[in-house]
């Protein structure tokens, strides 16, 4: 199953340390290049914890526990219904 995550889930999992859950429930989960830019704005404003999400993020075909990928326009107005 593919899933998608908004960062209040990762921040709190990661805030926690417990990044693993998700990933033992779910396995490989995607986020929104919007999702990456807040986690990285956070981590400029010094929550450091969000650098563990960070570690665990694929840009590419390498392992890692979370994707970046798009939501088309299409995929962002079926959520909102």
């Amino acid at each position: 199953m593919e899933v998608i995550i908004n960062n209040t889930v990762l921040s709190n999992f990661a805030y926690v340390n417990r990044l693993d859950l998700i990933f033992s429930l779910l396995g490989i989960i995607y986020i929104s290049s919007e999702v990456r830019q807040e986690i990285l704005n956070g981590i400029e404003e010094r929550y450091d914890f969000l650098k563990r999400i960070e570690d665990k993020i694929s840009l590419e075909d390498k392992d890692g526990w979370f994707k970046q990928t798009t939501i088309s326009s299409r995929e962002e107005n079926q959520s909102l219904l």
